[in-house]
């Protein structure tokens, strides 16, 4: 069970990540470059990309697929009631000044993120014309300095009487401030994904500022009850398609290019008297990090709840059941969906690092957001819609399905087994003619390995102007 407005986000994950994953960052980490395989340096994605990056997770910093990203919001600056903004010791010099310089290979726009979360501070901040002069300034010192992109405000449970207006006027001011100083920097907020009572004005903030964060989880945690997970897609209370339809609803239908739709890299982890999903909760919640996850499914075994369409699973230790939440690459896929049938901005991430070495949510970003040719490249577009053979084939575990389309078009990729079996599917919008390809893992929509045998690949694609083609092709896995 989800509280009410007075508790829900009053420590929420970016607080209770930092208090409790800040306190172990090691400046002595020193980070260079990539480990990544760049595959291009084009940034051909459809959408934005936009990952918060902890300075807490600096030894994974070497883990970034930068191709893969629009925006990089260095996290964090933390702003006091006087407006005086402050830097996490050391990580300019062994950490983020190679992330910035990283960046400006793959045309990222790099963000600081700005930082409160005592709700009487923020009223200060934004109602004192001291303190809030002091921290325009302030961050428009730092911006210049480091030569960053922007700004991204990230003022959690503000008083009541802030939320709504004063908070919209005191976001325009600063975005036309530092517009006056650099019309090219970015001014964006983090907003929270439930709008309880209305007290925001959620249209009206997005047209205050560049764009809105809405970070799409704490539906669950350490508040909570009872057990669910941080960021349920469906749900018959709260959920993120309910964000979007019912607390978003004006900012979609007018403004849904400002909204970037922000995805956990991490979940929940609860202690209850039951293995059922909804049973009270009796114990310290804990927030594990994506990496984590494959280990605790691989032990325990991985289900999926239908009512949430998220992974989970759970076992009993000294009396108590265990329930864990962490999204995977197949429940991320349908919030990937959400936002892109949506016509958002982009898709968000909390937070870069927190997937360690995996390799497996980059290739989602890829199958969903990456062109390989840009709509200049006229010589290289296709000529036709079709699907080609899979390569490799046999293959073992994974294998590439290239596809090209002559115009935009909605397309559903579908894996079937050798008894007709609909076992994998995937959605993708393209906006522009060219070639395209979704990486399978060999794996069906329960994360499971799928046999040695015979597959089929279906393509259906529809086309904006109404026509509509299927394909197919056979493949092979061998083990």
């Amino acid at each position: 069970m989800i509280l009410s407005e007075c508790l829900f986000g009053q420590y929420g994950i970016h607080q209770i990540h930092k208090a409790e994953l800040g306190k172990d960052y090691n400046s002595s980490v020193v980070y260079t470059k990539s480990e990544r395989k760049v595959l291009n340096k084009s940034n051909n994605l459809t959408r934005s990309i936009f990952g918060f990056l902890p300075y807490w997770e600096n030894a994974n910093y070497k883990y970034i697929n930068y191709n893969l990203l629009t925006h990089i919001a260095l996290f964090d600056f933390a702003v006091d009631e006087n407006g005086d903004v402050s830097i996490p010791p050391n990580i300019f010099a062994n950490s983020w000044n190679n992330v910035i310089s990283n960046s400006r290979n793959f045309n990222i726009k790099v963000l600081m993120t700005v930082t409160n979360f005592d709700s009487i501070q923020i009223n200060s901040i934004i109602g004192n014309t001291t303190s809030k002069n002091n921290f325009f300034a302030e961050v428009n010192s730092i911006i210049s300095h480091y030569n960053l992109d922007g700004i991204i405000v990230d003022f959690e449970a503000p008083k009541f009487k802030d939320r709504g207006e004063p908070m919209n006027i005191f976001m325009n001011e600063l975005n036309t401030y530092l517009k006056n100083e650099n019309s090219l920097l970015e001014v964006a907020f983090a907003s929270p994904a439930v709008n309880w009572g209305g007290r925001w004005n959620l249209k009206g903030l997005a047209e205050s500022c560049d764009y809105l964060f809405l970070m799409g989880y704490d539906y669950y945690g350490s508040w909570s009850s009872s057990t669910g997970p941080t960021s349920p897609l469906i749900s018959s209370s709260q959920s993120l398609t309910r964000s979007l339809e019912l607390d978003y609803k004006d900012v979609v239908n007018n403004y849904p290019e400002k909204l970037i739709l922000g995805i956990p890299y991490y979940g929940l982890h609860f202690k209850a008297n039951s293995p059922n999903v909804g049973a009270p909760k009796i114990d310290k919640v804990i927030s594990p990090r994506y990496r984590e996850s494959s280990d605790v499914y691989l032990q325990y075994g991985k289900q999926w709840y239908v009512s949430f369409d998220v992974p989970y699973t759970y076992w009993q230790s000294d009396n108590l059941w265990n329930q864990y939440f962490v999204d995977d690459d197949s429940s991320i896929s349908l919030k990937y969906d959400l936002a892109i049938n949506r016509q958002l901005k982009g898709v968000g991430i909390w937070a870069l690092g927190y997937d360690g070495n995996k390799e497996e949510l980059w290739n989602l970003i890829a199958q969903k957001f990456e062109t390989t040719v840009s709509v200049n490249e006229n010589e290289n577009l296709p000529a036709k819609t079709e699907l080609l053979q899979n390569y490799p084939n046999p293959f073992n575990p994974s294998t590439k399905i290239q596809f090209s389309v002559d115009e935009p078009a909605n397309i559903t990729l579908q894996i079937f087994n050798a008894l007709g079996q609909l076992i994998k599917n995937f959605n993708i919008t393209i906006s522009s003619p060219g070639s395209r390809y979704v990486l399978w893992n060999g794996r069906d929509s329960f994360d499971i390995a799928v046999a040695s045998g015979v597959y089929y690949c279906r393509i259906i694609i529809g086309k904006k102007s109404g026509f509509t083609e299927m394909h197919a092709i056979k493949m092979m896995m061998v083990k």
